[in-house]
């Protein structure tokens, strides 16, 4: 049977099958059980593209409230993805061209991951929403920004209901999610890379175990980073189809996007929780006083705000998969979680920094005291002559925490290293 003489049978059999009269349009809108029946029916036996066709026109009959952008939460979206990651990052280097602390590539990872977020999202709005036709690299990377932010985003219909969209406005935000995704998986990775690469950083002594940890778990990070992109480069075959599925006419396969979103998320979170763990068993074993312990150990425990808002973001992509003929709405909370664990990502990795920019040039204090170097000498055991080129723990530790950690409380020098094992 074609399609356009399909659809009126399934409508007849939704309204044979409801208490309310043919012709009580009234009655049937308000039958939540024909919505619902109309729905099934067209999806289970029509491609997407027809089943959006009859969700319209039963939508416009009944005069059902459609989704519309919500301009309300548009400042809040500005200072969220655009201030918070912009100051931490205008933040952190101030703190190294005020030689508060050394560059290293935790500065050159997270400086990667906030450009790939936010360069060239003003010419990518603009270029999209004049039509003009970009390179394919442009293309991939401004698509990325545009879909998940402001005009972009409501350009190509991501919020709104997906059958009051034009087959264009479908198609190419169809592309701007694929292309979002690769970006998302590319983002998160490089930001952990840069948490991981501070530790490395702190840790710095060849014979501490804690080293051989953060480099394999660097390497988790990075396979796992390298994995999910190529799966979400290749979700279809051919690619074409994660952009051109919903009209029906092309033939291929694609993986379940939402599985997919799910189970990044697991090994998301659980990488998220094992980097949190790591520097709280290292300073909890540390000669400091248990205030300073409980201080350096709160700065770093604010990454645990990324746990809650990945945790949070897993919620929105199980509601995704209970509303497959409106994949424009349903994704919307999962995109914008997914903005916000970026953001808060690089607002994570650059704590340490801002926490520095704060004492330094809000409390005025120096971070460094004068007995800093005799407890930089006692840090495992070296002596002033015998101490390597490379910051010690305890260096490292002070670029962290300005409050002079080498001073007991009467004032004398005190090593700050772990409790040597007898």
């Amino acid at each position: 049977m074609r399609l356009d003489r399909l659809i009126p049978v399934l409508l007849t059999l939704s309204i044979e099958q409801s208490a309310c009269p043919a012709n009580d349009q009234t009655c049937l809108c308000l039958d939540d059980g024909f919505i619902k029946n109309i729905e099934g029916c067209v999806l289970t036996s029509c491609p997407l593209k027809y089943a959006l066709i009859t969700q319209n026109i039963t939508w416009t009959a009944c005069d059902f409230p459609l989704h519309t952008h919500d301009y309300g939460t548009r400042i809040f979206r500005i200072i969220l993805f655009i201030v918070l990651p912009t100051l931490s990052i205008v933040l952190r280097t101030v703190t190294k061209f005020a030689r508060l602390s050394t560059w290293g590539w935790d500065d050159y990872t997270v400086f990667v991951a906030y450009v790939s977020e936010n360069h060239l999202f003003w010419e990518a709005s603009r270029t999209l929403n004049n039509g003009q036709r970009l390179s394919w690299c442009h293309t991939f990377l401004c698509t990325c920004f545009v879909s998940l932010r402001l005009h972009g985003v409501e350009h190509n219909g991501a919020g709104m209901d997906l059958w009051t969209l034009t087959t264009e406005q479908i198609t190419n935000y169809f592309k701007a999610f694929y292309a979002l995704q690769t970006l998302y998986h590319a983002c998160i990775d490089v930001i952990k890379a840069s948490i991981l690469f501070m530790y490395l950083r702190i840790f710095h002594l060849p014979d501490e175990k804690i080293r051989i940890t953060l480099w394999i778990t660097q390497g988790v990070n990075l396979l796992s980073g390298l994995l999910f992109i190529f799966i979400g480069l290749f979700q279809c075959r051919p690619v074409s189809l994660a952009w051109t599925f919903w009209t029906g006419e092309a033939t291929g396969k694609c993986i379940d996007i939402a599985q997919l979103g799910l189970a990044h998320a697991c090994i998301n979170i659980g990488l998220d929780v094992w980097i949190l763990i790591l520097p709280a068993t290292q300073i909890w074993n540390m000669n400091l006083a248990m205030r300073k312990k409980l201080a350096i150990m709160f700065m770093f425990s604010l990454g645990l705000f990324l746990t809650v808002v990945s945790i949070i973001r897993v919620k929105y992509i199980l509601d995704f998969k209970k509303q497959p003929l409106n994949p424009t709405v349903a994704m919307m909370p999962a995109v914008l979680w997914s903005d916000i664990e970026l953001n808060v990502g690089i607002f994570t990795a650059c704590i340490p920094n801002l926490r520095q920019f704060f004492v330094r040039f809000i409390l005025g204090r120096s971070e460094r005291k004068k007995s800093l170097s005799l407890a930089v000498a006692g840090d495992k055991g070296f002596n002033s002559h015998s101490m390597p080129k490379t910051p010690t723990f305890t260096q490292q530790l002070s670029e962290l925490d300005t409050v002079d950690m080498g001073q007991s409380q009467d004032g004398s020098a005190s090593p700050v290293n772990k409790t040597p094992q007898a």
